[in-house]
């Protein structure tokens, strides 16, 4: 049975799990994008450390994403777009793992987070297929076109999911953030 959370809420997962699924899924016609980000204590290595639509596995093979889905039209059949993380090939010096979402041209189509309907994050067991963790994003989001909306950590040899929620004024600024330069 999966546990909803809310924002900045989250639980211990437990040990033994392999194979994890982040999903985001919506039912409204926007082209809402996710990305990963493999960090060391809030900080990327490299550019190949951000996992999205045009990079689509991490050189570890940690993280793959499904490629692009540009409608909410579950097309990949596990909702919309998803990232699979293979938990023995992280890199034992990654700690956090960062999903972030953006709206595709949202400020000239007058899109938001609030306007996609039923937008929920999971987090699923991909070996058992159970979801494990759902955190619904169109609340706490209104108006927002660009968010931090979940993360692993690392806790000595536990990982945590955390629904954050947090909106940011672009997906270069999370970037830059995590010490990435953009051009």
């Amino acid at each position: 049975m999966a546990i909803s959370l809310k924002k900045n809420s989250g639980i211990n997962l437990e040990k033994g799990l392999k194979n994890l699924i982040l999903t985001v899924s919506w039912d409204t016609k926007m082209d809402i994008d996710i990305h990963a980000l493999l960090l060391t204590d809030g900080r990327a290595g490299e550019d190949d450390d951000f996992i999205f639509y045009g990079n689509l596995e991490h050189p570890s093979g940690a993280i793959i994403h499904s490629g692009d889905v540009k409608d909410g039209s579950r097309a990949t059949g596990v909702d919309d777009e998803y990232i699979t993380i293979v938990m023995d090939e992280i890199p034992p010096i990654k700690n956090q793992i960062l999903l972030s979402a953006s709206i595709h041209n949202a400020v000239n189509r007058g899109q938001h987070f609030g306007k996609a309907t039923d937008a929920v994050c999971k987090l699923i067991d991909k070996d058992t297929n159970e979801v494990l963790v759902q955190y619904a994003l169109d609340q706490d989001l209104i108006g927002e076109h660009c968010a931090k909306i979940a993360q692993l950590t690392k806790e000595g040899s536990v990982w945590r999911f955390t629904a954050l929620g947090q909106p940011m004024p672009s997906l270069e600024r999370i970037l830059l953030d995590a010490g990435l330069e953009v051009e």
